[in-house]
């Protein structure tokens, strides 16, 4: 879990920050927008590896099942 938070907090951070500078020039409005969209992102980040992990499940239980039954028969 760690590893998709700290990689959606990167990723929001250099985002957000990269946009704010190139459009303002002020850095103290790029690094405080840059930690909003790190902390958003982070969240983001941390619920899609949930949602992705819950698909895999599905997945590795769907392929027993159909092993178990392939070998029933």
């Amino acid at each position: 879990m760690s590893n998709f938070f700290l990689v959606g907090g990167l990723i929001g951070f250099c985002m957000s920050f990269l946009v704010v500078f190139f459009r303002s020039g002020q850095i103290d409005d790029a690094l405080r927008d840059g930690m909003i969209g790190c902390l958003v992102m982070a969240f983001l980040f941390k619920n899609l590896q949930r949602v992705f992990m819950q698909a895999l499940i599905e997945v590795a239980q769907k392929r027993h099942k159909r092993k178990e039954q392939v070998d029933e028969q």
